[in-house]
């Protein structure tokens, strides 16, 4: 194995004196033309100053590494250019290095690999080296001194662990997102055999990401971060190729292996793409709204590449008027939380103005509706227009006329008044509305299942009719259960709405008096608007009362029953028929003694699909209450963790949100999902990606960091040892809920 990467050093050396010498080559074979990457502008004192991300490229999308750039502009759409200064912009690449004990064999192999390419980088290149197995260190924030880098890579060693290849890569992408934020800045390069696992050739993911959770995260980012991954394994066939290539081709990168051709390739491209690399800057002087620009360059050969185009937005007039006396209104926008206008009034060549006269009239009645003055206005000088007198619907125009500091208007050398209008519909946004039309509670009729010889009781449900109206900042909606006699939440859980405004909730709570709190959501989790309604809820009747009832509704079950329970005894049946509810709640048939019939009493088993109960156990939370309970039993899912209104409420901890995080139970695996929360939600160390369920295993304790202070241990209890209801796990401690009551 080792053979093959000494050849593609030797390769990699000749490849690093070329490299130097294809962009004159490529100049001479084809046209370049200037792609823009990326822009940012940002507006201040009298001008627009824009960072143009570029690369050249040839006609066949062929980076030019080290082209020779004379001279550069940008040219607005009036007409007008102004000079660009260009420079190399910062650059960032993860080198992430399994040191899995997987990867034992071929570590020597892939430190040798990693020094090359970052010797073969430009000297600004920007590094940083993350070790990984089970867990992730950063081993070398991102650095351009190489030999820190070197010093770095040559220090990883191998441990006997797992592979969490996705937890990684995901992290990985976050660490590049903060360095390079939404520039086209960053790349990744993995050396991993491509197995996520905790042991090899067994079938059980390390990582708490899915694959495809880490692409969608990745296809997420306004500019891509493109993952190149070098599979290496002892031998060829222990490597996962099949997902490294998916893995590349999803993210824009190149998949290699140890083969030197491939590892040619790949750091070819990446040192390329580093080298191609432009920031070109501008001081702008556009007029009002959205502009249009296009980047123009001179090489040092006289070629002039085709320009590449990009848009801005202005939000006032910056444009130069040599001589002339002008004012202007720019920037003309509505806050629709404040419901009211703003916009800025520009004075060119007018140093002696003493006051602003801002007046608004009905557009098509030319009636004034608002005056005002300002007093001793700035050069550029931002308005608020309000609206209690403006009807929503109708259109106005704004007329803005200053005045010298004697009073008298200001006037053109035709003698007109110097004055600026704008034009503009007032259309406040309509209020949320969120109504409950409809509350029924309704009660299936219990059935007898043959098959199975048990009763399966009646399912009740809360069915609800929603209607919203002007909706367009709600992401999501949610419901909370309010027991009216203590006035504690009960319950808590998200509405699902079908196309005809239905949902069905199950319900889970007592009988008594409630009341639903249905809740409008924002992209942060926050209640927009809420709706209430009261209802009575009695418990279905007991499962004799039900079994009864039935048999009276249908006879000839009468007959079937005594017909299967007399062939059971006829059989030597041992036991006794067990009619439970799908709750899993188990019961023995009253009138047999099992004692006599078989020595000891026999009871059905927990229905499929039933949770063993987790422990949660405090490692360390700034919030004494919580503290001081230490450890909490779960067996009802799904179960809420926040800083109000939660199954476990931790109120003194102010990195909490209100709802951060929950715990479901769904096909028999346990999920932790965050809820949209501020800080974050951490599955072993790793930041998990809101209102995604990542599973959790079950075979080992998982460390579960909620917010950034309070942290906990989450295990299952195994079956053998799962608490029965009467016995001495009875005394556990309880979740504790919303006012510190046990749930």
């Amino acid at each position: 194995m080792r053979k093959p990467f000494l050849i593609f050093s030797f390769i990699l050396a000749v490849m690093t004196g070329a490299i130097a010498h294809a962009p004159r080559t490529l100049a001479q074979d084809a046209a370049p033309q200037t792609v823009v990457l990326d822009s940012e502008t940002s507006e201040g004192r009298g001008r627009v100053l824009a960072n143009v991300f570029f690369t050249l490229q040839d006609e066949a999308g062929r980076p030019f590494p080290d082209a020779a750039i004379q001279s550069a502009a940008v040219l607005l759409e009036d007409g007008r250019q102004f000079p660009a200064a260009i420079e190399k912009p910062p650059y960032y690449v993860a080198l992430v290095i399994d040191a899995s004990g997987s990867m034992s064999a071929v570590l020597p192999n892939v430190q040798e690999t990693a020094v090359n390419l970052v010797n073969a980088a430009p000297p600004d290149t920007n590094f940083a080296v993350i070790r990984f197995d089970e867990t992730i260190s950063l081993v070398q924030p991102f650095t351009s001194d190489k030999a820190q880098l070197l010093a770095a890579i040559n220090a990883i060693t191998v441990a006997d662990n797992g592979t969490c290849l996705y937890n990684v890569a995901y992290t990985a992408m976050q660490a590049l997102e903060d360095v390079s934020g939404n520039s086209p800045r960053g790349a990744m390069v993995i050396f991993t055999d491509g197995r996520d696992e905790v042991q090899r050739g067994q079938d059980s993911p390390c990582s708490a990401y899915t694959y495809d959770q880490l692409v969608a995260y990745a296809a997420g980012r306004t500019v891509d971060i493109p993952i190149h991954t070098i599979g290496v394994a002892a031998r060829p066939d222990l490597v996962n190729t099949t997902a490294l290539d998916k893995l590349s081709a999803s993210t824009g990168g190149i998949a290699a292996t140890g083969n030197p051709d491939e590892l040619n390739e790949l750091i070819k491209t990446v040192v390329a793409t580093v080298s191609s690399q432009w920031l070109a800057q501008a001081e702008l002087k556009p007029g009002p709204g959205f502009q249009r620009a296009t980047l123009l360059l001179t090489l040092a050969d006289g070629q002039k590449p085709l320009g590449g185009s990009f848009g801005f937005y202005a939000g006032q007039d910056y444009r130069e008027r040599l001589g002339a006396t002008a004012v202007d209104i720019g920037n003309f926008r509505y806050d629709a939380q404040a419901d009211h206008f703003q916009f800025d009034v520009a004075l060119t060549n007018l140093p002696n103005v003493g006051s602003l006269q801002i007046e608004t009239l009905d557009e098509q009645d030319n009636v004034q509706v608002d005056l005002r003055n300002i007093q001793s206005p700035s050069s550029v000088q931002g308005i608020t227009l309000q609206t209690d007198t403006l009807q929503p619907g109708e259109r106005y125009v704004v007329k803005v006329t200053p005045r010298q500091k004697t009073g008298e208007v200001v006037r053109l050398e035709s003698g007109a008044p110097l004055t600026a209008e704008y034009h503009f519909q007032y259309d406040p946004p309509l209020p949320l509305r969120l109504n409950l039309t409809g509350v029924q509670v309704a009660d299936e009729p219990a059935r007898i299942n043959l098959r199975s010889l048990r009763l399966e009781d009646d399912a009740a449900t809360l069915r609800l009719q929603v209607q919203l109206q002007n909706a367009a900042g709600v992401t999501g909606l949610n419901g909370r259960l309010i027991d009216r006699a203590t006035n504690l939440e009960v319950d808590n859980f998200p509405l699902e709405v079908d196309s005809t405004g239905t949902a069905v909730v199950p319900l889970r709570i007592p009988g008594g008096n409630y009341t639903l709190v249905a809740e409008a959501l924002d992209a942060n989790n926050a209640p927009l608007t809420t709706a209430s309604y009261n209802f009575s809820y009695t418990q279905p009747d007991s499962q004799w009362v039900q079994t009864g009832r039935t048999l009276r509704s249908n006879p000839l079950l009468i007959f079937l029953l005594i017909a299967l329970l007399a062939f059971g005894l006829a059989s030597g049946w041992r036991g006794g028929l067990g009619i439970g509810r799908r709750q899993g709640r188990r019961i023995l048939i009253p009138g047999l003694n099992m004692d006599s019939m078989a020595g000891q009493p026999v009871v059905n088993p927990l229905v499929d699909g039933v949770p063993e109960p987790v422990i949660l156990t405090l490692i360390s939370s700034p919030d004494t209450a919580v503290a001081h309970v230490g450890q909490w039993e779960i067996t009802r899912f799904p179960f809420t963790i926040g800083r109000e209104n939660a199954d476990l409420t931790i109120a003194n901890d102010r990195h909490i949100s209100r709802q951060h995080a929950r715990f479901t139970f769904e096909g028999n695996d346990y999920f932790l999902e965050d809820l949209g929360s501020s800080n974050g939600t951490f599955v072993n160390e790793t930041k998990i990606a809101a209102r995604e369920p990542v599973p959790l295993r079950t075979d080992r304790d998982s460390r579960i960091q909620i917010g950034r202070t309070t942290i906990f241990t989450f295990h299952v209890v195994p079956p053998e040892t799962s608490p029965e209801p009467n016995g001495a796990a009875a005394a556990a401690p309880t979740a504790v809920g919303q006012n510190g009551a046990a749930r």
